[in-house]
């Protein structure tokens, strides 16, 4: 029995993985013929035990400090965006209302709304600041911009109208007007200051105070006609040159003159009344016999009181006036 004994402390000695026996058990074991039971290893904690041992306050701290930097890396990659983009929708006339009535916005003011090209609004848009256009502006109706052209509303700097330009009210120009083409005026006109014009054509003009003329006079009122009465004598001829305001009469007499008419001559355009003849003698001839002047609306005739010289040339200036 003592060898048994011996032979199996012997054995537990050679193993090498053999575990230590308690000596609680070394009396039973060495009394039975029983082997010795293996006393259990140790298992290492899992995870949600370690996290059941951290301490909770850590734990909040924890949190804090990962949420925070999940902030900041959101801001720094938000901040790296230039522009907002908005993705294109339709709103129905139910979600104008709304926004309308709620009075929504879209964008803050630090913010900026870029909106696609070809953009229809199909109702009224109202700005209530500033409008800066960088390009050009289309405007398919009317335009009514009440207060444009005062001191305290739109100023423009520069206007180009391609077409026409209608202006129900009064107009106040302050600096400069160019027309490089026609002006029509139909109603009056009234001019404070200097008015200079290089060419003025006008159907009628009234002068309530005086006409100062600083240049010649030039009429350019048609070609006027003549017919040669009978007191110019045989072989006699006239001409006229000039226009229904002034001109030059030229008479050449023949043989056998005698006192009548001399020369007729008919105005291009009749005058409303009878108009003032006025008869200049041109050179010693013309003033040696004694004339005269008849005329109505349609012309006027230089008529001899008392023979002229035969073969002689007479010229006569005249102006007319109504």
């Amino acid at each position: 029995m003592a060898d048994e004994n011996e032979q199996n402390q012997t054995g537990h000695e050679d193993e090498p993985n053999a575990q230590p026996v308690p000596s609680d058990y070394e009396n039973e074991s060495l009394n039975s013929n029983q082997p010795a039971p293996v006393v259990p290893q140790d298992k290492k904690p899992g995870l949600f035990s370690r996290l059941k041992n951290i301490n909770p306050y850590i734990g909040l701290m924890l949190i804090l400090v990962a949420t925070g930097i999940g902030v900041i890396i959101f801001l720094t990659v938000a901040n790296d965006k230039n522009e907002l983009s908005f993705t294109s929708t339709s709103l129905s006339e139910e979600d104008i209302n709304n926004l309308a009535s709620s009075q929504a916005e879209i964008a803050s003011n630090v913010d900026l709304l870029k909106i696609a090209p070809n953009t229809v609004f199909d109702q009224s848009v109202i700005i209530k600041k500033n409008l800066e256009v960088v390009g050009d502006i289309t405007v398919g109706g009317s335009v009514n911009i009440p207060g444009i052209g005062t001191t305290d509303g739109t100023q423009l700097e520069q206007a180009n109208i391609a077409g026409d330009l209608a202006v129900q009210g009064n107009s106040s120009i302050n600096g400069n007007l160019n027309i490089q083409n026609n002006l029509n005026v139909n109603g009056n006109m009234t001019v404070q200051g200097e008015f200079l014009v290089d060419t003025l054509s006008a159907n009628n003009i009234s002068f309530p105070g005086d006409l100062v003329l600083k240049r010649h006079i030039k009429t350019e009122s048609g070609q006027t006609t003549s017919s040669t009465g009978t007191a110019v004598g045989g072989g006699g001829t006239t001409s006229v040159s000039g226009n229904d305001i002034a001109g030059t009469v030229n008479i050449n007499t023949g043989s056998g003159t005698s006192s009548g008419s001399l020369i007729s001559v008919s105005f291009r355009e009749n005058y409303a009344k009878t108009p003032k003849v006025l008869i200049t003698p041109v050179g010693a001839n013309a003033a040696s016999f004694n004339y005269y002047v008849t005329r109505n609306t349609a012309g006027f005739t230089i008529s001899a009181a008392s023979a002229p010289a035969s073969s002689s040339n007479l010229q006569f200036d005249y102006f007319v006036i109504e």
